[in-house]
């Protein structure tokens, strides 16, 4: 059986919509179905289900997939975050104990009974002290936007629409219910 154009699919579209109005005639017109001798032909692979239900396992198998490498994703970002927290109270503690070790250098060098010694070196002591605090700021900042960005989860991959296996009876029937409803919204005056 050789593949008919979109054109026959477009036919078979018509003839199913216009059938209410024309008593099913239509649809032996278009041909699109092929009522012959009391069976139906298949002649437009709208109605052929084994490769829409290959598709639809493949398409659920990715999605599976990608479901399972979000979630490693996911799992993996968070350890990073617990990561770079306990990271970030580390510095957190060493800065702490940095301006404790000034504040008792700075006793040192306003003590008058401190020796110019040891005021000299308490001064050497404060500034790299300082210069380790800025240093630990800086990555402290640094950590903190890297949990920040850790911390967006992306989206879950969004699941596929998983359509009940309809017959061709099933689509039929469903198509002619639709267009009988469109048929009967429609007002009295739109119809003479």
């Amino acid at each position: 059986m050789t593949k008919k154009p979109n054109w026959a699919l477009l036919g078979t579209i018509a003839g199913v919509c216009a059938a209410p109005f024309t008593g099913g005639a239509s649809l032996l017109a278009t041909g699109g179905l092929g009522f012959v001798g009391g069976k139906i032909i298949e002649t437009t692979g709208l109605f052929n289900s084994d490769s829409s239900d290959d598709n639809t396992s493949q398409i659920m198998k990715q999605w599976e997939m990608q479901n399972e490498q979000w979630k490693e994703m996911v799992k993996l970002n968070r350890e990073e975050v617990e990561r770079l927290r306990k990271e970030r109270e580390d510095k957190e503690k060493k800065i702490k104990n940095n301006n404790d070790e000034v504040a008792k250098l700075n006793a040192i060098i306003n003590n008058p009974h401190s020796s110019e010694e040891e005021k000299k070196n308490a001064k050497k002591r404060i500034v790299l002290l300082e210069d380790d605090n800025k240093k630990l700021k800086k990555e402290l900042a640094k950590i903190a936007k890297d949990i920040e960005n850790k911390s967006k989860v992306p989206p879950a991959p969004s699941k596929p629409w998983n359509f009940p296996k309809l017959g061709l009876l099933d689509k039929v029937l469903l198509a002619s219910g639709a267009v009988l409803l469109i048929y009967l919204l429609i007002p009295e005056s739109k119809k003479k």
